[in-house]
């Protein structure tokens, strides 16, 4: 298949079901492939950031990482504004922009092709993964990469530059080089401070709760609830946590 239908299929197996997307010619292999499959739902945004804010408020709705398809050029750039708040969000999101053929990317140009922008170099700053991908062999291990990025840790967007040609490049999905996900370990230290929080909350004469978004992205909802109900002392949120508890939760100022 094409490296286009492969990544759409791949998501697909992954649980993606909605596409966020404003279709251009930089994107079109990405286009085609994401509207030619029955079981993905692709909704058209009228401007980038819009497509990008959709998919955002998606992963927040869903606790899955929201996917946005972009064109290049003028396109890649507009969606930026809604990469910027993915970003201080902590929000997991994947943007598939499109990208001129390789034939007409020049490095260290202003602009290249018809609309071209080297957009990589401009989002390395809001993003935890950012790359163009120039041999469609890597798309596997790219893709792979970029997801495990998105979702771990501190969550947040990551960005895929994909070139019209590879795009639209055959490849044998047997033959393509997998990522390998670091397997997580705890260490002593982490676990010394979880024991010196323990002691500084039994040692507080008047503590405070204040929860945050990571609470919900550790899918810690429940155990948080059964602290919050066991330790007798004010609650506050931040502004991505404020649904959390129900307003009537005792000693929870919103």
């Amino acid at each position: 298949m094409i490296v286009a239908d492969f990544i759409a299929d791949y998501l697909l197996n992954k649980g993606i079901r909605n596409i966020f997307m404003l279709s251009g010619t930089g994107s079109i292999y990405l286009d085609d492939a994401f509207s030619s499959l029955a079981s993905m739902e692709y909704i058209c945004a009228r401007h980038e950031a819009a497509a990008v804010l959709m998919a955002e408020a998606g992963a927040k709705l869903t606790g899955t990482i929201g996917v946005a398809v972009i064109t290049t050029g003028p396109g890649g750039a507009n969606a930026i504004a809604g990469v910027v708040e993915a970003w201080v969000d902590s929000v997991p999101l994947l943007i598939l922009s499109g990208q001129v053929a390789r034939n007409q990317i020049l490095n260290g140009t202003r602009s290249f092709g018809v609309q071209g922008l080297n957009i990589i170099d401009n989002v390395k700053n809001i993003t935890k993964y950012a790359v163009r991908i120039d041999d469609p062999n890597s798309i596997r291990y790219h893709l792979e990469q970029a997801i495990h990025l998105a979702m771990s840790g501190r969550q947040g967007p990551v960005w895929l530059d994909i070139p019209m040609d590879v795009q639209a490049t055959g490849i044998k999905i047997d033959d393509l080089q997998s990522f390998t996900t670091p397997v997580a370990e705890v260490s002593d230290d982490s676990l010394e401070s979880v024991a010196s929080v323990i002691n500084m909350l039994r040692e507080a004469n008047r503590p405070m709760i204040v929860l945050g978004q990571g609470i919900r992205t550790a899918g810690l909802i429940p155990e948080f609830k059964k602290l919050a109900n066991t330790i007798n002392a004010p609650i506050i949120a931040s502004r991505m946590a404020l649904d959390i508890l129900p307003y009537n939760q005792m000693n929870y100022f919103g």
